[in-house]
């Protein structure tokens, strides 16, 4: 059984200016009971639409704020493939990668089904909500991500000056677009930003 303490209400203020919790609820998870339970895995957390999702050692979870648990076991399709690792959303569905699979839910993420099994390099690929964007990075490269009916579209994008640079994350702010590289941070006009690579 796991145990996380969330924050039940909104934080105050002291005089001091420091943030403090009110008051805090103890949940617990347990192992879906059609598997084997916790085993070896990965810790992955995201929030979407005002819930908290949660994949831990091979076990994955929905969590609204009033604390309800919802247990999908190994994955949200119930297929025992592995841990989820990854989330975006596009068009107010939301997106989930599971060793290799795109699951989809069109509900929040409270149901979900099998989006594409797509081969390499895909599910390497690093994916990021940028406001109303998606992007997916993988080493130095940067990748515009869309959906066309039911495809994925995944297009590369000019990355000048980034060349051998690992990039760590993506950002807008104001009329520019700001990548982060282990060697450091670029920035480029968000005009120019979504120019195809030739």
């Amino acid at each position: 059984v796991a145990m996380i303490q969330m924050d039940t209400t909104t934080h105050s203020p002291d005089p001091a200016g420091q943030l403090y919790f009110t008051s805090s609820k103890y949940i617990s998870l347990k192992p879906d009971t059609s598997t084997i339970g916790f085993s070896s895995g990965n810790y992955f957390s995201a929030s979407y639409f005002g819930k908290f999702f949660l994949s831990y050692f091979t076990q994955f979870y929905r969590i609204d704020t009033l604390g309800h648990v919802k247990s999908f076991g190994y994955n949200p399709i119930g297929a025992p493939n592995g841990n989820v690792s990854q989330m975006f959303t596009i068009n107010n569905y939301l997106f989930a990668i599971n060793d290799g699979s795109f699951l989809i839910s069109k509900d929040e993420g409270e149901t979900w089904s099998l989006f594409a099994t797509p081969g390499y390099p895909y599910p390497q690929l690093q994916y990021m909500n940028v406001g109303k964007d998606v992007y997916a990075a993988f080493k130095s490269q940067i990748f515009k991500v869309t959906l066309n009916g039911s495809s994925l579209v995944v297009q590369e994008l000019d990355n000048s000056g980034l060349a051998t640079n690992q990039i760590t994350s993506i950002n807008k702010c104001g009329k520019y677009a700001f990548v982060t590289t282990t060697s450091g941070l670029y920035y480029r006009d968000t005009a120019t930003f979504n120019t195809l690579k030739k």
